[in-house]
């Protein structure tokens, strides 16, 4: 226990920047994969942090969209689906159009504590990276 201890905080030690932290936790969590389901495995890049925060922040970026009547995510579903673009009485519509203007609020909120908390682990990483400290 010691000595697995003592190799994290080795690891730990040469993270210099944001990329060095992803691969990190990306080893971390291959390693806890392959030794709770080696038969079922999951694809590495699930567990790289930089895969999942641009996935994360399209995805929100989309779903902010959803009531820009501009935007491709809007035109997919409201005029290219499978509604008329003036049959307003489909229940559908009202369905898909009311789930959007619950997400795009909830989105923005989410991708802002996202952005934050991103800029929080930038800072910590540069930081443990100047001082070499892991606390």
């Amino acid at each position: 226990m010691a000595r697995e201890k003592n190799l994290c905080g080795t690891e730990l030690s040469s993270i210099r920047n944001i990329r060095d932290f992803s691969y990190f936790l990306q080893k971390k969590f291959v390693a806890i994969d392959e030794e709770k389901a080696s038969h079922e495995r999951i694809p590495p890049s699930y567990f790289d942090y930089e895969y999942i925060y641009l996935r994360l922040s399209e995805t929100l970026d989309s779903s902010i969209n959803l009531t820009n009547n501009t935007s491709n995510t809007y035109k997919s579903i409201f005029q290219n689906k499978y509604f008329c673009h003036d049959d307003y009485s489909d229940p559908e519509f009202h369905t898909d159009y009311m789930l959007a203007n619950m997400f795009a609020p909830s989105a923005l909120l989410i991708q802002e504590e996202v952005t934050d908390t991103h800029k929080e682990l930038i800072t910590m990483v540069t930081r443990t990276s100047k001082t070499g400290h892991t606390s």
